[in-house]
């Protein structure tokens, strides 16, 4: 995550993984895991980008799985 210390240089990380296409079931990989196994679906994405910024000093966000609007 080191690395990860601009958006621009997370939007290139993420551009250069893989899909998750989740083939034997849904997965919510956590930014750890999605280093791991170097793939990741939208929300995994979004939580690794989110991660790598609260990491490098920028207030953290919060995420709303019910449709609602994120804070």
């Amino acid at each position: 995550m080191k690395k990860l210390s601009t958006p621009e240089k997370i939007q290139d990380f993420l551009d250069r993984l893989p899909i998750n296409h989740e083939k034997n079931s849904d997965t919510c990989l956590s930014p750890r895991q999605v280093l791991r196994e170097k793939k990741a679906h939208c929300i995994e994405g979004a939580m690794l980008a989110a991660t790598a910024l609260w990491l490098h000093g920028e207030e953290s966000c919060q995420f709303q799985s019910d449709g609602g609007s994120a804070v």
